[in-house]
């Protein structure tokens, strides 16, 4: 085996390592809370193990980011306005508020000397907007929500269904900057179901009880 090959079977092993970490430290805690709540009845049992779900994907999400940004580093990368080679300004951290919850990358910075413009590839590369603190999934089901309920009651659908803590006031901002993108996915979403629904649908109803046997 060469070194390269020694070099990544380590680095898979650490990585399986760390993750298997997360996950027995995320389950020795809802254990000992399942044992401090004897009574805990199924709701609470249930809203417990989302709470340990959303924060090992919290750690998890984290943990993939700070990899790609450390196997994968940007050599002299270009300013997409003049052409020149941009200047390392050293490392960033930011905050990307996603439907796991929220999560705190770090990444390398590149400023170019000719049009005072910086960039950080990986933000580029992860498809994260600039001075937008919301993951673009999370911006999108924000939006779908609010085309259809004020925005105080899409806020409570965000923390009731998925644990997302989203304020009114950037559920408004994120409605804004996704208005014309949502329109035209409602839209399109609105003719398929009109289509489907005039072709019938085999094999009776797509209702939620069809697979699920009742006792």
């Amino acid at each position: 085996m060469c070194q390269d090959e020694g070099m990544q079977s380590l680095r898979e092993a650490e990585r399986e390592a760390g993750l298997e970490s997360i996950a027995t430290e995320i389950v020795a805690e809802v254990q000992a809370w399942s044992k401090a709540h004897p009574e805990a009845k199924w709701e609470e049992l249930e809203e417990a193990v989302l709470k340990a779900r959303q924060r090992f994907g919290e750690r998890v999400l984290e943990r993939l980011v700070a990899e790609r940004e450390a196997t994968r580093p940007v050599v002299g990368p270009r300013c997409s306005q003049c052409g020149a080679e941009l200047q390392y300004k050293g490392q960033k951290t930011r905050y990307v508020v996603s439907s796991l919850g929220e999560t705190t990358i770090t990444r390398r910075y590149y400023h170019c000397a000719n049009c005072k413009e910086g960039v950080f590839p990986l933000d580029e590369s992860l498809g994260l907007i600039a001075r937008r603190p919301w993951s673009p999934r999370l911006q999108r089901l924000t939006s779908k929500l609010v085309a259809r309920l004020p925005y105080a009651e899409a806020v409570e659908v965000l923390a009731e269904v998925g644990g997302i803590r989203v304020s009114p006031s950037s559920s408004w901002r994120i409605g804004q900057t996704w208005g014309q993108r949502l329109q035209a996915e409602l839209a399109s979403e609105e003719a398929e179901q009109r289509a489907a629904g005039a072709a019938g649908t085999p094999g009776g109803s797509p209702g939620w009880g069809n697979d699920v046997p009742l006792e």
